[in-house]
């Protein structure tokens, strides 16, 4: 991370936005909920990460750490589709955008011959509800 999570709530206390937005921390969270349980001001930190990537993504400023931008991306996509993620289609999809398709290619094998990918993608009953609340929070 360039920044810890509380210099960038400083930065953007200064009006720092854009350097924010540009960072590579907003990319690097794992949205794993740590800082928020440790926060002696209980800020949601993770749903701040969240809300800055989907600024920056709207304002069209180059994500700090392209591939997770990327990644990020195709995990939205695949659950606007479907619902839920489904992991073979995302992975090939993810590196296709990445140009990266052979780096891994082993390990992705192995885990398809031991049933960790599915090859046929699951959908929820009513994919038209989660699509409508993608719609609804667009923006």
């Amino acid at each position: 991370m360039d920044y810890q999570p509380h210099q960038l709530l400083k930065m953007l206390n200064l009006g720092l936005t854009n350097d924010v937005l540009a960072s590579s921390t907003i990319w690097l969270c794992a949205g794993c909920q740590t800082c928020a349980v440790r926060c002696p001001m209980e800020i949601n930190l993770p749903q701040v990460m969240d809300s800055l990537r989907e600024q920056s993504i709207a304002q069209g400023v180059p994500a700090g750490q392209r591939r997770i931008a990327t990644f990020y991306n195709e995990f939205l996509s695949d659950v606007r589709q479907r619902g839920r993620v489904h992991e073979l289609r995302q992975l090939l999809a993810y590196k296709i955008r990445a140009g990266d398709l052979v780096s891994d290619i082993g390990l992705g094998v192995r885990m398809l011959t031991k049933g960790r990918l599915a090859l046929k993608p699951a959908r929820v009953n009513k994919v038209e509800q989660v699509q409508a609340l993608f719609d609804k929070f667009k923006g």
